[in-house]
């Protein structure tokens, strides 16, 4: 990973932008980021191996000091369509099973993942 210092930083920008979409607001971000030598794909890469990269493209809306070229947002934004669809799917799987499950006298209760989700602004 090429300016790892920067890479994780950004990461980690772009990760409490997306948490609480909140413009993030840090000075000391300018003082290493030159935005031609950040490696997208690093930052890319790190999104989706934590399972986050919705929230990391929520974050690229907020996070002003420092912009993605746009063929980085479109591979954000492409993998976020593609994950709501999914959970969508999911959803709509979850809500017929438990429902099954209810009508033959089974309580089912959903403690993870989905259900985690809901608590977010945009469970999707």
């Amino acid at each position: 990973m090429k300016n790892t210092k920067g890479v994780i930083e950004i990461y980690f920008a772009l990760l409490q932008a997306g948490l609480w979409e909140k413009r993030f607001e840090d000075e000391s971000l300018l003082n290493f980021c030159d935005n031609s030598l950040i490696n997208w794909r690093d930052i890319y890469r790190l999104a989706e191996n934590q399972s986050v990269v919705g929230l990391i493209t929520t974050g690229l809306d907020f996070l002003t000091e420092v912009r993605a070229p746009q063929e980085v947002v479109l591979q954000f934004v492409g993998t976020s369509l593609q994950i709501e669809q999914r959970n969508l799917g999911m959803n709509h799987f979850i809500a017929i099973t438990v429902e099954e499950r209810h009508e033959r006298g089974v309580i089912a209760v959903l403690v993870k993942g989905q259900g985690v989700a809901q608590c977010y602004q945009r469970p999707l």
